[in-house]
Order: structure tokens, then sequence, then C-alpha cells
């Protein structure tokens, strides 16, 4: 996967006025069920190669280095931080954690220690306090609740805003409206003063629902006067440093696990930092980079023996493949009695499907129209598949009902899967195309309307935040699935 930094451009329209569907194909919206076609969901292997056919196949190259990430590399890992006395003592800094959260302080305290909490990777292990916390802050506070005027703090009013509607609080974008000038066309310009502000200002506005231009609004005013800020030098370094990680890419977009690591760094570095929350998450860094070793040292460790008529590659491909489905179809049928095996096998057939459109475009030299590219590209870049692999093993309870409607691509995964790609495409378009691959979606769209190539990147930029929009109007509304499936989904489009 590659990773992405990304100015935030504002671009009130796009250079055609052009969204693509977000319906998949009627092939792809069959029901699922335990009678799937058995030739379907055959998975061996019919081709037949000899040794000197296999030497004859040079695949394209990515041009990659060799990763130091080798076998004995990785079996060589260990670390001290799985003992138990590191346990121990991250069991005692959650207690002391959650008797902070109990203490008698103001809102905007509370507020900040839960987004300290949440940035620093933390605020899983106390969800509960958390959410008692906003539910007390959300009743005490009318403009919340129904957006009566009683604070003229932009900063307790942004980042309660965000914090309230991430764990699913509903919360008007009209509290913004008193920070208006008074045509109501834009924000006060005295705003441009309270650079913490403005701060929260900016990430609360990519919680925007479709039709909610007063967060339009703040985005692009923020925006501005953020990346003002940043071009002048305008504030202490280590400011001006969290605005350009902000500008970079906003927090709602962000995974919170990975980008855990970059706020450790910065909150040791502030003057008012709790040494009790930083020791609690330094601990807990260092046991979850433990777990992670011992888990990489297990999946390095896949046997390759049986399947001799494949190429290497294709040999480790299909039993690592084969041996997963088993396994947490074993697993799902021992915690639960249902079978799932065969819609994994259906979400990795539909990748493996969409895989094969792209080799045909690609020897054909077809380049497909931007709808087209997108409809399958939200499959192959592997939304769909990982999210169905999260779902049967988060899942405390399983719904037939639920399972077929996310077989039936739910807007949720949709949306996973274009706000997956379209980043992804943006960085990695070049490298790809350089070496041979399909066109990705800024190709597409510059045949398909004849647009320069800044202007199809100019559009693309605009596609995500629309489709941002619309994933969180969905996360808003009613679906059948879970709190922790949405927020699954929700983080792979991070």
């Amino acid at each position: 996967m590659s990773s992405l930094v990304m100015h935030v451009g504002i671009l009130n329209k796009p250079a055609v006025n052009y969204l693509p569907t977000l319906n998949r194909k009627a092939s792809k919206l069959h029901r699922v069920s335990t009678t799937t076609s058995a030739t379907r969901l055959q998975t061996s292997c019919s081709l037949q190669l000899d040794s000197k056919s296999v030497n004859e196949v040079i695949r394209r190259s990515g041009n990659y280095q060799p990763s130091a990430w080798d076998f004995n590399y990785i079996q060589s890992l260990n670390t001290e931080h799985k003992e138990e006395k590191y346990l121990t003592r991250h069991r005692e800094l959650i207690v002391q954690v959650k008797m902070l959260l109990d203490e008698d302080m103001e809102g905007v305290k509370q507020l900040d220690l839960i987004e300290d909490l949440k940035n620093l990777g933390l605020s899983y292990l106390f969800e509960d306090k958390i959410r008692l916390i906003l539910n007390h802050i959300y009743n005490k506070h009318k403009c919340f609740l129904n957006n009566e005027v009683e604070e003229s703090d932009l900063y307790f009013i942004a980042l309660g805003f965000r914090l309230l509607r991430q764990h699913g609080f509903e919360v008007s974008q009209e509290v913004f409206d008193y920070f208006k000038n008074e045509k109501g066309t834009d924000f006060k310009s005295s705003l441009a003063d309270d650079t913490k502000a403005l701060m929260q200002l900016y990430e609360a506005s990519f919680l925007l629902r479709e039709g909610e231009d007063t967060l339009e609004l703040a985005r692009t005013f923020s925006t501005k006067l953020l990346q003002k800020k940043v071009d002048e030098g305008d504030d202490y370094e280590n400011v001006l440093s969290w605005i350009r990680h902000s500008l970079e890419l906003p927090l709602h977009w962000r995974v919170q696990r990975i980008e855990s690591r970059w706020f450790l760094d910065a909150y040791e570095g502030r003057p008012d930092k709790n040494p009790v929350v930083f020791e609690l998450a330094k601990c807990e860094f260092q046991i979850r980079q433990a777990t992670n070793q011992e888990e990489l040292k297990d999946v390095s460790r896949w046997d390759t023996k049986s399947i001799h008529k494949l190429p290497y590659y294709m040999q480790l491909c299909f039993l690592a493949l084969n041996n997963f489905i088993s396994e947490v179809a074993y697993d799902v049928l021992k915690d639960n009695g249902f079978n799932c095996l065969p819609y994994l096998q259906r979400s990795w057939l539909d990748l493996v499907e969409s895989y094969l459109k792209e080799a045909k475009w690609y020897y054909s030299g077809y380049t497909p129209s931007l709808e087209e590219y997108l409809d399958n590209g939200q499959i192959s870049i592997t939304s769909p598949t990982i999210a169905s692999q999260v779902y049967f093993t988060v899942e405390p309870s399983l719904d037939k009902t639920v399972i077929e409607s996310m077989y039936k691509y739910h807007d949720i995964l949709n949306l996973a899967g274009m706000l997956l790609r379209l980043p992804d495409d943006l960085g990695t378009a070049p490298f790809e195309l350089k070496r041979g691959d399909v066109p990705k979606a800024v190709q597409c769209y510059m045949k398909e309307t004849n647009a320069s190539e800044s202007e199809a990147r100019e559009h693309i930029k605009f596609l995500i935040r629309e489709y941002w929009k619309k994933m969180n109007t969905v996360i808003a509304t009613d679906c059948p699935f879970t709190d922790d499936f949405v927020v699954g989904a929700a983080n792979l489009a991070e």
C-alpha cells in the first residue's frame, strides 16, 4: 500500500460535472448462498505448466528494492515488552487514566483529554467512560443539543462538534452560525488570530455531510488562513509542524492506530502533556509493536510444499489464501455456528475477477471510462474483500440478512472502496504506469474528457471530498451493521 501526502485543494466544482455512480453492475448484485456454483468456488488449478513454460513467463517488474524483512530477520525479532512486568504496568496506567477521566473538570478540558487519548491510540481502552462524558456535555450544553447560542468559544464548539459527531451524536452545522459575519457569507475575520480554534474548525469541517454548506465554508476559510500561517512562518515551529501535518491530511481521513506514532512524538514535546497519559501511550505502543512482531513471525511461516505445478509465487499465494480462509471459516463455525466459507470464497473470487479484468484491459490496450474503471477498481483495491474478513471476526452475532446486504455491496463498502482507490491512484499511478499497468483514474478521466493531467488530478481530489461527504452521511444514518464494523470500514477509507 502506498502512503499518500496530499495537500487539500479546495475545488468548489469539478472540471466536468460528473460523479461516478455507486451502484455496482447487476452481475455483482446476485445473492450469495451456500448453493453458489461449485464450479466457481472450486479452488484447484487446471492450468498445466511444465518447467520450460514456467521459465518463459516474464512478469512485469515493479523495480522494487529487495526487502530487508526476509524470513531470518523477521524470526530474529525480539523484544522485552512481551514480559509480564510491562503488561502489569500497562494495567496500572489504565487505572490511573480512568481516575483522570473521573475527575471533575470543565468541559473543554474533558474534551482535550478525550482528544489526546484518541490521537495517541488509547481511546479504545476507555470507550464507556468517554461515551458518558460526551453524553453529559451534549445534554449540558444547549448549543450542541438544540443550537441555542450560549458558547462563544470556537475552539470548544469545533472540538465538541467533531468528537460528538464521531461518536454518533446528532449535532447540526448551525452551531457555527454564531461565528459567521453579519451577512452570513463567510466566517468572521477576527477568528484569524486564534490558531488553535482555526485548527479545530478545519478538522471539524471534514465531518461534513451532503448539503452542509456551512461546513464547506468552514473548510475553505480555515484552510486558507492556516496555509497562510505556514507560508509566512507566523507561529512557533511546533505549532506550524502540527498545521502542516493537518493540511497534508485531516484527522478524519487518517488511520488512528497508525497516526498514534506521530502524535506520540508531538505529545512528548507539549508543555501541557500529562505524564501518566504519556507513559501509557508509550507502553501501549511498545506492547502493540511486540504483538505485531510475533504475528509477523507467524504469518511468514506458510508451508509451500504441496502445489508443484504452479510457479513459486502462485504456490505461495494459493496456499496462504486457502489456509487463511479455512482458518477463519473454522473459527467462525466453532464460535458462532455459522458457515461463512461460501461468503469468504465469493469475496476473494470477486477480487480475482477484478484483477483479471484489469489484466485484459492492459493487454488489449483498452482505456475504460472513469465510471467503468471505478466500478471495477473499488473491488480490485481489496476494500470489500478485507471488510468481509473483518465482518466475520468482529461481529458478536451473525445475521444472514445483514450478511447478504454486505455482499450486495452496501454503500459503506462501495464508499470505502472508492475512498481507498482514488487516493491510491493519485499517489502511485505514475510509478505503476512507468513499469506497465492499466490506466488509473487520472488517465481514464483525461482520455474521456480531454482534460489535462492537472485538471484530472483536481477532479479526482474533488471526487474524494464528495465521497467523504457521502460516507459521513451513510455513517450517520441507520445501517444494518454494528458500530465496530462501520468503524472498520471507515478505517479502510482512511
